[in-house]
């Protein structure tokens, strides 16, 4: 997901792009091709599931800092610094085929995300050595693939969960998590309005993913998340009842226009007919 601005001023605008088990990358064009500038804005990778980035200024300050919408905190999937979710891919049956394994960590030991049953689909022989799902079923990663194969097997991680504010701080970036309302599922599109009036830059967070497999469920507990801002970087949730939103299914996109002289936020959502919503505020 791309998204660009002029992040440090120099009258051109930089690339931004986020994706899923990826860190965020910055790209400056120099008139012939694209140079990656990340480091010069992060100290260090931001990897994450990312669905969404926008660029604003959410503090005042006249600097553009980033919002990035992610998976949120409520699924299974556990990430962090020292453990991050990790996808591992290679040939590992040699039959031509890459085979992806997904995991990430439990109680301090990494665990394959994939049953046993999708394990044996994917790599045959693996139903001799996981015979019965007892065997299986306290298997950690090297346990299916040996240590050494996956150091030589391609590796994708994500480190962070959570949508996430990078704050503009003379030039670099500091990651600043949103409140936990913003967690509580995946954000896949981000608008940047004055909803209430006040003059400041207010959030609305719009996402869900319901086509996951069986095991991991739905994603679903985003109904359209309002944010009013303080102009500080700061913001205060509102609850459906004050904001009136309701969203249905996995949101795609969303915008806002006017029909005659009154504003309507428009939101696409998967299989879901167009929903509006007017803004009585503004």
């Amino acid at each position: 997901m791309p998204n660009g601005g002029d992040l440090n001023g120099d009258g051109r605008a930089e690339l931004v792009i986020v994706g899923e088990m990826m860190p965020v990358k910055i790209f400056t064009y120099n008139g012939k091709d694209f140079e990656d500038k990340t480091a010069d804005y992060f100290a260090g990778e931001e990897s994450g599931f990312w669905n969404a980035v926008k660029i604003e200024d959410l503090d005042g300050d006249g600097k553009p800092d980033l919002l990035a919408g992610n998976l949120g905190l409520n699924s299974q999937i556990k990430a962090s610094e020292k453990e991050p979710a990790e996808l591992y891919f290679a040939d590992f049956d040699k039959n031509g085929s890459i085979d992806p394994f997904f995991n990430f960590y439990v109680q301090g030991k990494s665990y394959p995300f994939v049953s046993r049953d999708e394990l044996n689909d994917q790599i045959y022989p693996m139903r001799k050595k996981f015979s019965f799902y007892r065997d299986y079923a306290n298997a950690t990663m090297p346990d299916v693939i040996p240590a050494a194969e996956l150091a030589k097997a391609g590796k994708l991680e994500a480190r962070e969960l959570r949508s996430v504010c990078f704050m503009n701080r003379d030039g670099k970036f500091e990651k600043v998590a949103m409140p936990a309302r913003a967690q509580f599922g995946p954000v896949c599109e981000i608008l940047a309005e004055d909803y209430n009036g006040d003059g400041r830059k207010d959030l609305l967070l719009l996402g869900n993913k319901t086509s996951n497999r069986l095991k991991l469920g739905s994603m679903d507990a985003n109904y359209g998340s309002l944010f009013i801002g303080d102009g500080k970087g700061g913001f205060r949730f509102v609850g459906q009842a004050d904001s009136g939103l309701s969203v249905n299914g996995d949101v795609k996109s969303a915008v806002e226009i006017r029909i005659g002289n009154q504003p309507f936020l428009v939101i696409g959502a998967f299989n879901e007919p167009l929903q509006f919503y007017k803004n009585y505020k503004k």
